[in-house]
């Protein structure tokens, strides 16, 4: 049996999913496989990559499914030219990786999905794309702290400028903007469930339905929608913190606006690489996640993250998140904010009543969601058969 793997790195911001490739590596190798790297800014291996490809493996590995579209010079993609399985993990919206995935319904070729329901809309862009299954995202461990907390609250994520639809894209349509206005009204109400669920109410008003040809054409309106959420997310949790009265720890690029008018609760940090951003997490009590539900039955990162690193987080409540998690996190109802700053203020003030659930928490995500368990569900899939059931 084949117990060698090919993996493909490529660049990431801050290095986060280089970090994380290393990690699933490590739990390839915890399965008894060798892997090989190839690095897609290694110009000489790159010159050699029909010879590297040629040769056998178990299967080849890259996160954001790198090299998916790549072409051969006959025009045609070089993952049907191969019987290797490659797998293609894909961690954030499949929508922003459709010219990867677009023209790869192959036998051999895998989609891995961070969220249960990418498969459904996959298979709405792509009908008879069966190949989806389901690997969450894990959590990063700080493994250089002393485990004492000097932060309360640390606050991470890039502050982008929220544009209107008009001036966000060019030429939009009639019908784009009537849908951009009624999704905003729904998620301003309800921002608990998720883009695609708001634009569907809308279609159902209109006497649609969101299939096939409409994910597509309305691509805009969700990549735009996808943005509004996130934006209205993080500044009303931030704003919410700061007129509460709380000093935040801020990581990540912007907030020039808002530290004018706050400039004594505020410690900016900037863009830190991960391994900062988890020694951060390790000295604070608290770690906020400001990122709004657009996993609809998936998780992000930074939950877990936050619990191997021994620190409550409070993210944005969801049902899936309830039934998955329980209370080893704390839920933010984002039509509710003045409960978030009570049960903030709450946990600060009980913080040493914590340490109990603080292990128990350390360890459920020690057993079951670092991102070196991740690797070896994947062995354990292809180990299966890659059996197309999540």
């Amino acid at each position: 049996m084949n117990k060698t793997i090919l993996v493909i790195y490529g660049e990431s911001q801050y290095s986060v999913l280089c970090k994380a490739t290393d990690l699933v590596i490590l739990g390839f190798q915890r399965k008894g496989y060798q892997v090989e790297i190839l690095r897609m800014d290694d110009a000489d291996k790159m010159q050699h990559l029909d010879e590297i490809l040629s040769k056998e493996y178990a299967f080849i590995f890259s996160i954001q499914a790198l090299l998916f579209e790549l072409n051969n010079a006959n025009a045609i993609p070089i993952v049907s030219l191969m019987e290797t399985p490659w797998f293609g993990w894909i961690v954030d919206d499949i929508l922003y990786h459709l010219h990867k995935v677009m023209n790869n319904q192959y036998e051999n070729t895998y989609i891995l999905g961070v969220d249960n329901r990418m498969k459904e809309y996959a298979q709405l862009m792509f009908p008879g794309m069966d190949h989806v299954v389901t690997v969450y995202h894990g959590g990063f461990e700080c493994k250089h702290h002393d485990g004492q907390k000097d932060m309360d609250i640390l606050f991470s994520g890039t502050d982008t400028e929220l544009k209107s639809f008009e001036e966000s894209v060019e030429n939009p349509m009639p019908v784009e903007l009537f849908l951009v206005q009624e999704s905003e009204k729904i998620l301003s109400e309800n921002p608990q469930i998720g883009v695609r669920t708001a634009l569907k109410q809308v279609l159902m008003q209109m006497g649609e339905e969101l299939n096939t040809d409409l994910i597509l054409e309305l691509s805009r309106v969700i990549f735009y929608l996808d943005g509004y959420v996130r934006y209205q997310c993080r500044t009303k949790i931030l704003y919410t913190l700061l007129e509460a009265g709380f000093h935040i720890h801020i990581l990540g690029n912007g907030y020039d606006e808002i530290k004018k008018q706050y400039p004594n609760q505020i410690t900016h940090y900037g863009a830190v690489e991960i391994d900062e951003v988890t020694e951060m997490m390790s000295r604070s009590k608290i770690v906020m996640n400001p990122f709004p539900p657009i996993f609809e039955q998936g998780f992000h990162e930074r939950i877990f993250s936050a619990m191997l690193c021994k620190s409550i987080c409070f993210t944005p409540e969801s049902d899936f998140l309830r039934q998955q998690l329980g209370e080893r996190v704390e839920y933010i109802d984002l039509n509710n904010m003045e409960q978030m700053v009570l049960d903030i203020q709450s946990v600060l003030d009980n913080y040493d009543k914590q340490q109990e659930r603080l292990e128990d928490n350390y360890q459920y995500a020690f057993v079951n969601h670092t991102w070196e368990k991740r690797g070896e569900e994947i062995i354990d899939f292809y180990e299966s058969g890659c059996g197309l059931q999540p």
